[in-house]
């Protein structure tokens, strides 16, 4: 029985598989040996992937509005970066206007879930005042009125809203 080239296709294939499957192979391992030779770390595993990164990717761009500062510098006190830090603000006052905020807008939220009237609204912030008494005096009064009024799903007057911890 004669053999044609055609019969010999298959056994090609396979054999040009292997072949490239053992190219790929010594290719890793040649790696390897030439990590673990330079002292690399990872060189145990094939290639170093966090020393290569940043070689091969180039530096991470931080998203828009995101900066890297130093620990040194870091400040949660808002005072300090509006340029009050001789008003004697604390961090937990500060605190106490983002809690005032919040209960705001718990309360927009409830009002908007029960169909309530700004009657309803305004009986929500006079238990709020009795709740945070401090806030009539604090320097962030003016940014929770202004939350007041950029988020009430109705109109206030500018008397109404002085009312809030007058």
């Amino acid at each position: 029985m004669l053999l044609f080239l055609s019969d010999w296709q298959p056994i090609f294939l396979v054999a040009a598989c292997l072949i490239g499957i053992c190219a790929v192979g010594l290719l890793f391992y040649g790696l390897k040996v030439w990590c673990r030779a330079r002292g690399e770390p990872g060189g145990g595993n094939g290639f170093s992937v966090s020393s290569g990164v940043a070689d091969v990717m180039g530096k991470v761009r931080l998203e828009a509005g995101v900066q890297e500062v130093a620990i040194s510098k870091l400040v949660f006190d808002r005072s300090q970066v509006a340029g009050n830090v001789e008003s004697g603000v604390s961090a937990e006052s500060v605190g106490m206007a983002d809690d005032v905020m919040d209960e705001v807008s718990k309360c927009f939220d409830l009002i908007g879930e029960m169909d309530g009237k700004k009657v309803d609204f305004m009986r929500m912030m006079a238990g709020l005042e009795g709740i945070y008494p401090e806030m009539a005096d604090h320097p962030a009064l003016a940014e929770v009125r202004a939350f007041i009024s950029g988020h009430a799903p109705f109109a206030l007057s500018k008397q109404e809203l002085a009312g809030f911890w007058a």
